[in-house]
């Protein structure tokens, strides 16, 4: 189960950063079982932010690139039999 929170983007001279907060359960995780990533569309196509990397629950996203207009973010979690979860956020950046 992946669940993506409300995304917070960063005030003043932090305008550029994205905290981006989730929660992921399952019994038998893989290994760096979490991706996230961006469109600019809702259906795509996607664009890394992450590649698969630790369940820590939050990550700071520092955007280097103009982005052209909203974005949306999408969690990928996946268990060690393969087995994968998608989250998005319903609402664009």
């Amino acid at each position: 189960v992946a669940q993506l929170l409300p995304l917070r983007q960063g005030q003043g001279s932090n305008n550029n950063q994205v905290l981006i907060e989730w929660s992921v359960q399952d019994e038998l995780l893989a290994d760096q079982p979490v991706a996230l990533t961006f469109a600019e569309s809702p259906n795509g196509p996607w664009r890394p932010i992450t590649g698969w990397t630790e369940n820590t629950g939050r990550h700071i996203w520092t955007i280097t690139e103009p982005l052209k207009q909203r974005v949306y973010i999408r969690l990928e979690a996946r268990d060690a039999a393969g087995n994968t979860s998608i989250a998005q956020a319903e609402q664009p950046l």
